[in-house]
């Protein structure tokens, strides 16, 4: 019994020193990068990486939520722009962690700009169903309703995996 260690998980020092915790999502995303093991072969699963930046990603979004503007112009060009640095950090991080060339680069970059697109519009149309189906009437941005944020969270989420299923596919058929 003394020899027994208990695991610890890794401090995330970013985390630490924030105080959003947007109740309880921050520790839950923490657990869900935390809990990949160190070792993994070529194609199991979801990297460490892709899931540090969708939580990063997630963080921007409710951050922007949190402290940006609601004008009409100036907020979606921000979640748009969150959404277009979340594509080519994934692109840019298949690319670098598989050694590609330099066109292997670009191809990366934008199989993960389509797939990005792809994985929101998707988003967008089965949101759109939620929202007929529970009668919702108003401005989803400007209200407190959970849909919003749903979407706040579930746009991030399906912009990383739009844009790295193809990837992963496009690994697979090589």
């Amino acid at each position: 019994m003394k020899n027994r260690k208990l695991r610890r998980l890794p401090q995330a020092r970013f985390f630490t020193s924030t105080k959003i915790h947007m109740a309880g999502l921050v520790p839950a995303m923490m657990i869900l990068v935390s809990s990949t093991p160190r070792t993994q072969s070529r194609y199991s699963g979801i990297s460490r990486a892709v899931k540090t930046i969708t939580l990063l990603a997630v963080m921007a979004t409710l951050l922007f939520d949190v402290l940006g503007t609601k004008s009409s112009v100036g907020g979606p060009m921000t979640e748009l722009l969150i959404g277009f640095l979340t594509m080519w950090s994934v692109g840019i991080y298949e690319a670098w962690s598989e050694k590609r060339g330099p066109l292997g680069w670009a191809l990366s970059v934008f199989v993960a700009f389509i797939g990005g697109f792809i994985g929101i519009s998707l988003f967008g149309m089965v949101l759109e169903r939620i929202m007929t189906l529970v009668h919702f009437e108003g401005v989803l941005a400007t209200s407190n309703h959970p849909l919003r944020y749903i979407a706040m969270v579930g746009m991030p989420i399906f912009t990383v995996l739009g844009a790295w299923l193809p990837l992963k596919l496009i690994n697979r058929l090589r």
